[in-house]
């Protein structure tokens, strides 16, 4: 609600002089309209100690009169009820001066431009102040409320809280619905509706992308387009700032006191140049592969100052990640207490930090994964024994690798588990 008030309400509701109240508002700047009998003062600017001694001390009788705001008003911003509020200002001003519209708004453009409205409104032409009488007449300050703010077009404007509601449950569903079955769906829940194709495919269009990702298109792939776990741009980071590791199933089948097994390799790589610091091959991974890539990789390049690693078990292992106890003590006075205390892991204690990705989120450790698939590439697939990443990779004869279970076949082409460790490298 916006209003005007005299200098005599304050000087009631503040228990002053008129002059001290004149002379605190001119230190303070208070906004204020020349009325006849005086100055009247912009009641909703004035400091807040002055609104509360006037909501106090002032009778309903001596209160003015609200003028009535809708949903334009409230919904409007800082800026727009400013310039409804002078709107209004000058509308009471021609309604007490007694003058035509032409002559007023005259009258009103050829004042001095130090004037408060005048300083907000700017000059007005008469058919302009014609529309504003108009409508404050029709609707209030909703009629004379500004939307600069307002989204020009559709966009679901038009439709009610209850239609924009049954259109998102229709339509943001894991069974994908197209939007023309989401506003059949809406008739037949809400046959007073008359939303139109246009207007519900523009509403729908409108929603955040993300929300509209999670809802039909599933988590990951919300993960995937709104969530990256690290910044990609490997030149803000230094050799050893970030370090990746991760397990890697090798594609190829290796002899292992004579049972046949798909090699792993545990690998330490340094972010910023692609270099892998340590690794370690082994027939089932564990905390302690990633121990030996990681000792590999510090002895030989030094401390890595950030670790990233997948949410594996292994990765999240006590014996490198530390763990909260409970442990007995003794205070001073002999008393036996319990005390919560954290032992740092492996990884603390040399003196890296340790990140963990999000799940299923390849991404998160996009060059590691190239890098496995180089080692696909160039060392699986030339060491005679390749069974594939996939199965459309799969060679036609890599089940007979396996026919050696139980004695149904022998095989003597297949690499001993030595011969891979060495042809992986020093």
């Amino acid at each position: 609600m916006s209003a005007t008030v005299k200098t005599a309400l304050l000087v009631q509701a503040l228990g002053v002089s008129r002059g001290t109240v004149l002379e605190r508002a001119k230190r303070e700047g208070w906004p204020a309209v020349r009325q006849s009998g005086g100055l009247r003062w912009v009641e909703y600017r004035l400091p807040p100690d002055v609104r509360l001694a006037l909501a106090s001390a002032v009778s309903p009788a001596e209160a003015p009169d609200p003028v009535p705001a809708g949903t334009a008003y409230v919904r409007a911003t800082e800026k727009e009820r400013t310039a409804t509020t002078f709107r209004g200002i000058l509308i009471t001003e021609w309604k007490q001066s007694g003058l035509r519209k032409e002559d007023f708004i005259a009258a009103y453009n050829a004042e001095a431009t130090d004037r408060l409205v005048f300083k907000e409104l700017g000059a007005v032409s008469p058919r302009t102040f014609y529309r504003w009488v108009r409508d404050f007449s029709q609707r209030g300050l909703d009629g004379i409320t500004p939307r600069y703010s307002a989204a020009s077009g559709g966009a679901g404007e038009s439709l009610t809280d209850t239609e924009k509601a049954l259109l998102e449950r229709f339509w943001l569903k894991d069974t994908r619905p197209t939007m023309r079955h989401a506003l059949r769906l809406l008739k037949q829940n809400y046959p007073g509706s008359a939303c139109t194709y246009q207007t519900a495919r523009r509403y729908l269009q409108s929603l955040p992308p993300a929300l509209v990702d999670y809802r039909r298109e599933g988590r990951t792939a919300f993960t995937n387009k709104h969530q990256p776990f690290m910044d990609q741009n490997i030149w803000q980071y230094k050799s050893l700032d970030v370090v990746v590791s991760d397990h890697h199933c090798l594609d190829c089948v290796a002899m292992y006191r004579g049972k046949l097994v798909r090699p792993w390799i545990t690998t330490m790589q340094d972010y910023r140049s692609g270099k892998v610091l340590g690794w370690c091959p082994s027939v089932a991974p564990s905390s302690l592969s990633i121990i030996v890539a990681y000792y590999l990789a510090v002895i030989q390049y030094g401390i890595p100052r950030k670790l990233i690693f997948d949410n594996g078990r292994d990765y999240r292992s006590e014996l490198l990640n530390g763990k909260t106890a409970i442990a007995a003590v003794t205070t001073p006075e002999g008393w036996d207490e319990e005390e919560e205390v954290h032992i740092q892991g492996l990884f603390a204690l040399i003196g890296s930090e340790v990140s963990f990705t999000l799940p299923y989120n390849g991404k998160s450790k996009g060059r590691q994964e190239r890098y496995y698939g180089t080692l696909k590439e160039n060392f699986s697939k030339e060491i005679g024994s390749f069974v594939g990443g996939d199965t459309r990779e799969k060679p036609e004869d890599a089940q007979l690798y396996y026919r050696n279970i139980n004695g149904m076949a022998k095989r003597n082409d297949v690499p001993s588990w030595e011969t891979v460790v060495s042809a992986l490298g020093p």
